[in-house]
């Protein structure tokens, strides 16, 4: 919690009274808080997202297209294919839940 500077809980007596302590006695109110934490952890996603922005670079995007040959596309064409056939199998024998 320091390195994520996650208020209150990056304060060592903080963290030390609240959770760590509780846990160390056996009670549950440190596990509960501990659980409360990790429910939010969109909030800690979107914390370590802050911090690591701090230190790395923005990414760079670029777009490149490919095209594929006759033949890579003739191959293409043919997994599509098959795929839709099983699948269409498994939907018609009602069984595609079995074969998921």
């Amino acid at each position: 919690m320091a390195f994520l500077k996650f208020e209150p809980f990056s304060i060592k007596k903080y963290w030390q009274y609240f959770v760590q302590r509780p846990m160390d006695q056996g009670k549950t109110s440190g596990m509960l808080r501990l659980q409360n934490l990790h429910c939010g952890e969109q909030r800690i996603h979107r914390l370590i997202g802050r911090v690591w922005s701090d230190f790395l670079p923005r990414p760079l995007k670029s777009v490149m297209l490919s095209y594929l040959s006759s033949e890579e596309r003739e191959r293409n064409e043919a997994f599509k294919s098959d795929a839709q056939s099983v699948v269409g199998d498994y939907i018609n024998s009602d069984t595609i839940m079995h074969n998921y």
